[in-house]
C-alpha cells in the first residue's frame, strides 16, 4: 500500500532509511521528551546503568520542548558516544517521535523509555535474551511497580502498587485490555513488515500497532518485574480520556471486523518474502516446555479452575535432568490445591536420600495438612539438625507451633525467618496469623502489613490476609480506604485470581457498598465466567443500584447511549459489553427472543431491557432502541452477531 505522508490518518510505511546493517548494538532505546528537563538527567543514568548499557543505543527524541532538555543531553553525549539527540521544530505527537526514533535505529530490538520511567538494572538484558532465545516471539513485556515519586531509582523506591499484567493472548487484546505496558521491547524489523506507529493518535498508537502486528505474531509475558511506572495526572493517556476513548473504539471496530473476516490489515511483506528474508522470521508454532506448562496450571490455579490445574501437571515429565526448581513449585501448587499426598509423592520420587531443605519443609507441610503431627515433627527435627540456618524450615517450624496452638513458639519461629530473610511474604503472613490467633489483632495487622505488597498470591495466603484485615477492622486498628487500597493493589498485580477477587467482592457486599461490589462482579465474570452463580447475584445487586441510565431531558453535549440488540445467541456478550460500557453513558438494549441467560448478563452489566414483543407499534427494534436512548449520540451494536458498532 503505497501511502503520503501528508494523508495524517495513513500508517506510514517503512523506507530505506531504516538502517539494516550489521550492527553490535542489541537494543535501541528510543526517549521521547517535551518539557522533561526535570526526568532527562535520571533517565539517561538509569540507561547507562543497565548491565548492557554499552550494546545499546539511546535514541532521544525533542518534540520542540520549551525547556531545556537538549543541553543536559548534549553533556551525556560528551562523555557517552551512544547518545543520539534529535530536535524538531515544533511539538509531534509522541508515535510521531518515536517513528523518527526508529527510523535511525540500528539495534536488532527496539524498546522505548518514558522520561520518568525507570528500569531494573538488568531489564533490558533479560528482555533482549528473551527474545534472542525465542525466535518465535515479536515482543517481550514485563511486570511494573508503581510509584507517585518523582525521580526514584527501581533499586531505592516507594512502591505504591504493582502493574502485574496479563498473559498474551490476543484474544484479549481485542476486548479492549492494552496489557502490553510503557516498557516493551519488540524487533526492529517488524516495521519493515507492518509499516510505523499511526503518527495522528494522541495515545493509543501502540495499542493500534500491538493490534496490526499481532494478526500474524505472537507475544510473550516475562512475570517478573522489572520497571518502575511513574504515577501521574499529567501523563499523556491521564490528560486526553475522550481521545483515549475515541481512538481505542476506532481501532477495535477496524481489527476486530479483520478477525471475524479472517484477513490480515496493513502487512507489507508476507508469503513468499519471508524465503528471502531470513531477518524477518514468520510466526512459528511454540511447543511448551515443562516449565511453560507448570507456568500454565498456576494461571489455572489464579482461575481457580482446578481439573486445569491437575490436568497440566499430569503432563509434566519430571523424570529430566535439572527438574529440582520445577518439582518445587509443582509441589508447592499440589499443596495449594490440598492435594498433599501427590506433593509427598512428587518429592519421594526423586530418590534423594537427603532433602533439601526447601523441600523438606514442603514434607513437613504436606504432613501438617494430612494430620500426620508426629511424622511432621520428626522430619523437622531431623531436617533442622541438617540446616539450621534454613528459612524454609523455620517457617514449617512455625506452621506446625500455630496447628499445636504453641503461639509463643510460633511466634519465635517466623520472627527469625523474618529478621534473616525481611521480603519473605509467607513468614509476614504467618506470623499475623500467630499474633490473631493468639489474641493480639495489633500485632497481626503489623505482620501483615508488612508482607501485603510482597506477599505470594496463594489462596492460603490471601485466606490469611482477609482474616487479619477483617479483625484489624473491628479493633480500628486500620481504616476501610487502607484495605481498599491492599486488596485493589493485590487484584492489580495478579489479576487471574479468582479467590482474591471473590474474597474483596464478599467484604465489600458485607459493608453494604453494593455499587464497587457489582464493578468486581463484572471483573470477575469477564475473567473467569458465570458458571458458579455470580451472575445471578450480579442480577440482584444491579436491581439495587439500578441500570446505567441517562436523566431525560439530560442529552448533555457529547453524551452517548450505547442502543444493542441481544437474541439467543451472543457471541462473548459479557467481554462485549465490558469493553463497551466504559465508552458509553448509558445501555439500552432491545431483546429479541433473548435467553434468561443473555438477559442476565445484559441487565448486570447495566443494560434498561426492553422486549420488542412488547412494543407492536414500533417499526423495528432500532426505532425502539433510538426512542429509549437519550443520548445525544448513539451506538448502535448488534450484539447477536458479534459486528463492530456504527454511531448514529
Amino acid at each position: 500500500m503505497s501511502t503520503s505522508n501528508n494523508q495524517q490518518n495513513t500508517i506510514i510505511e517503512s523506507t530505506d532509511v531504516i538502517n539494516s546493517r550489521e550492527s553490535d548494538i542489541v537494543a535501541s532505546v528510543i526517549v521521547s521528551v517535551y518539557n522533561a528537563e526535570r526526568y532527562i538527567a535520571g533517565c539517561l543514568e538509569d540507561l547507562l546503568s543497565q548491565s548492557i548499557a554499552d550494546k545499546l543505543e539511546i535514541i532521544v527524541v525533542d518534540s520542540g520542548s520549551e525547556q531545556d532538555e537538549g543541553t543536559i543531553v548534549r553533556e551525556y553525549q560528551q562523555h557517552h558516544g551512544n547518545i543520539n539527540y534529535l530536535r524538531t521544530g515544533q511539538r509531534e505527537t509522541v508515535y510521531a517521535a518515536w517513528n523518527r526514533g526508529i527510523q535511525l535505529a540500528s539495534g536488532r530490538y527496539i524498546s522505548n523509555a518514558n522520561a520518568d520511567d525507570r528500569h531494573r538494572r538488568d531489564a533490558f538484558e533479560i528482555m533482549a535474551g528473551t527474545l534472542d532465545q525465542r525466535p518465535d516471539i515479536a515482543l517481550v513485556y514485563a511486570d511494573l511497580l508503581i510509584t507517585e515519586t518523582e525521580n526514584e531509582t527501581f533499586e531505592r523506591c516507594t512502591p505504591t502498587g504493582r502493574f502485574g499484567w496479563l498473559d498474551w493472548d490476543r484474544q484479549k487484546l481485542l476486548e479492549g485490555n492494552c496489557f502490553m505496558g510503557p516498557q516493551p521491547m519488540w524487533r526492529r524489523t517488524l516495521h519493515e513488515e507492518y509499516g510505523y506507529f499511526r503518527s495522528d493518535f494522541v495515545t493509543s498508537g501502540d495499542y493500534e500497532f500491538w493490534l496490526r502486528v499481532s494478526q500474524t505474531h505472537d507475544f510473550l509475558h516475562l512475570p517478573v518485574v522489572l520497571g518502575l511506572y511513574l504515577k501521574s495526572a499529567s501523563s499523556i493517556e491521564h490528560a486526553n480520556r475522550e481521545a483515549q476513548r475515541r481512538e481505542n473504539l476506532q481501532i477495535l471496530r477496524e481489527y476486530r471486523s479483520a478477525a471475524e473476516k479472517g484477513i490480515v490489515l496493513h502487512q507489507k511483506l508476507s508469503g513468499d518474502v519471508y524465503a528471502s528474508r531470513p531477518d524477518i522470521r514468520p510466526p512459528q508454532r511454540a511447543t511448551f516446555s515443562p516449565i511453560e506448562t507448570l507456568n500454565k496450571a498456576w494461571d489455572a490455579y489464579w482461575r481457580s479452575n482446578r481439573g486445569s490445574v491437575l490436568e497440566r501437571l499430569g503432563k509434566i515429565d519430571f523424570s529430566q535432568r535439572d527438574t529440582a526448581a520445577l518439582i518445587t513449585s509443582a509441589a508447592t501448587l499440589y499443596m495449594e490445591l490440598g492435594e498433599y499426598r501427590e506433593a509427598l509423592n512428587l518429592i519421594s520420587q526423586s530418590g534423594q536420600k537427603s532433602l533439601p531443605p526447601e523441600w523438606a519443609a514442603l514434607k513437613v507441610c504436606a504432613l501438617i495438612g494430612m494430620a500426620d503431627i508426629e511424622m511432621a515433627a520428626e522430619t523437622l527435627r531431623i531436617t533442622l539438625n541438617e540446616h539450621p540456618k534454613s528459612a524454609a524450615l523455620h517457617n514449617a517450624k512455625g506452621l506446625l507451633h500455630l496447628e499445636m496452638a504453641e503461639y509463643v513458639q510460633s511466634i519465635q519461629s517466623f520472627e527469625t525467618v523474618t529478621t534473616s530473610i525481611p521480603d519473605n511474604a509467607d513468614a509476614h503472613i504467618n506470623l499475623g496469623m500467630a499474633y490473631l490467633q493468639q489474641g493480639d489483632p495489633s500485632g497481626a495487622i503489623t505482620a501483615a502489613k508488612k508482607g501485603f505488597l510482597i506477599t505470594n498470591p496463594f489462596h492460603s495466603n490471601i485466606i490469611k490476609m482477609a482474616k487479619i484485615l477483617e479483625s484489624a477492622v473491628s479493633i480500628q486498628a486500620i481504616d476501610r480506604l487502607q484495605i481498599d487500597r491492599m486488596y485493589t493493589t493485590l487484584i492489580g498485580a495478579y489479576p487471574h485470581n479468582k479467590v482474591l477477587i471473590y474474597q474483596y467482592i464478599s467484604d465489600l457486599l458485607a459493608q453494604g457498598r453494593d455499587a464497587r461490589a457489582l464493578d468486581f462482579m463484572e471483573m470477575a465474570i469477564v475473567r473467569f465466567g458465570y458458571d458458579d452463580g455470580i451472575l445471578q447475584h450480579g442480577v440482584s445487586v444491579r436491581a439495587k443500584i439500578g441500570p446505567m441510565r441517562l436523566e431525560n431531558g439530560s442529552r448533555s453535549a457529547g453524551s452517548l447511549s450505547l442502543c444493542a440488540l441481544v437474541g439467543a445467541n451472543c457471541p462473548s456478550l459479557e467481554k462485549r459489553l465490558a469493553a463497551l460500557k466504559g465508552q458509553v453513558q448509558e445501555i439500552v438494549a432491545v431483546s429479541i427472543g433473548a435467553t434468561e441467560e443473555v438477559l442476565q448478563i445484559a441487565k448486570t452489566f447495566g443494560a434498561q431491557v426492553y422486549h420488542i414483543d412488547d412494543y407492536p407499534l414500533v417499526k423495528s427494534p432500532w426505532d425502539l432502541a433510538t426512542q429509549m436512548a437519550v443520548g445525544e449520540q448513539c451506538l448502535r451494536v448488534d450484539l447477536r452477531s458479534g459486528k463492530s458498532g456504527e454511531l448514529a
